[in-house]
């Protein structure tokens, strides 16, 4: 495979390989953007309801169970807001079908830890990212009761914590400016600096 040649245009404008990206090349304003774009369920919901959201509702989700965890949970709560943030270079993918493709997990896991140590200072820990699955599957059921058919019948979800959530189904443009607003707030609080302009250009 000729590396050189295989790459996709950001929003931005910045020429990226998915596969072995650049991690200076990495944008937060691209990622907010491409994941605000996206539909959940691959588009099969009731209404659009962006992977953006889905990662803002998942941060919330770990400060909502977490309460007066200070900055260890702002650190557990910026990984669940870019626990997706790989999908703006691969897209997303419903995830029955993951397995199924040849060197995906590999992928996701390489652009993935570059995009954790660019915007997180790390990688998370093995009890940081069971945390941030935990949220995921936690918003994962409450967003198939609400907006799947079936509302999540043999999905085999787990049972989420009873916290107030809303599933707001935000138009891409709130959605990529509240992906970024957490971002910006979060940020900081675990010395991270690189934050993006208050009104990313749309």
């Amino acid at each position: 495979m000729n590396k050189t040649a295989l790459w996709i245009e950001t929003f931005s404008g910045k020429k990226i390989n998915p596969l072995d990206a650049d991690k200076d090349l990495l944008d937060i304003v691209d990622i907010a953007h491409s994941l605000s774009m996206q539909c959940r369920f691959n588009g099969h919901c009731k209404k659009f309801y962006s992977v953006a959201e889905h990662c803002v509702k998942t941060a919330e989700y770990i400060i909502l169970t977490n309460a007066g965890g200070g900055k260890n949970i702002a650190r557990t709560a910026l990984f669940g807001l870019l626990h997706d943030a790989s999908e703006s270079y691969l897209c997303d993918i419903p995830r029955p079908l993951k397995p199924h493709i040849y060197n995906y997990f590999e992928w996701e896991r390489k652009i993935s830890n570059k995009i954790f140590a660019k915007f997180a200072g790390s990688i998370p820990s093995k009890k940081e990212w069971a945390e941030v699955l935990s949220g995921d599957n936690a918003m994962l059921s409450m967003e198939a009761l609400e907006l799947a058919s079936s509302k999540g019948k043999d999905w085999n979800l787990e049972k989420a914590k009873p916290v107030k959530i809303k599933i707001e189904c935000l138009p891409w443009q709130d959605a990529k400016r509240k992906f970024l607003n957490v971002f910006r707030r979060l940020a900081p609080r675990v010395n991270i600096h690189r934050t993006p302009p208050a009104c990313a250009p749309a």
